[in-house]
């Protein structure tokens, strides 16, 4: 006779809480990886849009991945919303000195990573995306006056 056993698989749950420490880390290491990957493709493409929005795509797979580890709920959302908001920042930082570049991108995607994760803690998830394109449209309008 055949016996049926029950087992139970346990889901992985994400941390609907706001994990701010978190937040702050994965915003400090995309920041310097943004910066980073901009002076070494600068090397190779001439064109600093061209670089930096790479350097931007190439940031936010790691800050998906990263948030994604760390188990942060609407890590997608955050993700994109920040790139959104930050494309260009290669231009922005462009004649800074190199350690004052670092230092601006790095707070800048801290505060984006901070910003869109905290509005990412809400339930209602048309609300979240609702904020987020607000969000990253007022932005988009300041840093383009």
């Amino acid at each position: 006779m055949a016996k049926f056993v029950k087992t139970e698989v346990e889901s992985q749950n994400y941390d609907y809480n706001f994990s701010s420490v978190n937040v702050i880390l994965t915003g400090l290491i995309v920041g310097v990886i943004a910066f980073i990957t901009t002076l070494l493709l600068n090397n190779f493409i001439n064109t600093l849009s061209t670089v930096g929005n790479l350097a931007t795509l190439l940031a936010a797979v790691i800050g998906f991945v990263v948030l994604f580890r760390f188990r942060i709920a609407k890590g997608f959302a955050i993700v994109v919303a920040s790139a959104l908001s930050l494309w260009g920042l290669a231009l922005w930082v462009d004649g800074l000195v190199w350690y004052e570049a670092i230092i601006f991108s790095c707070l800048l995607y801290i505060l984006a990573y901070f910003v869109f994760a905290w509005m990412a803690r809400m339930k209602n998830y048309y609300l979240v995306i609702l904020a987020m394109v607000l969000t990253v449209v007022v932005v988009r309008l300041v840093v383009n006056l």
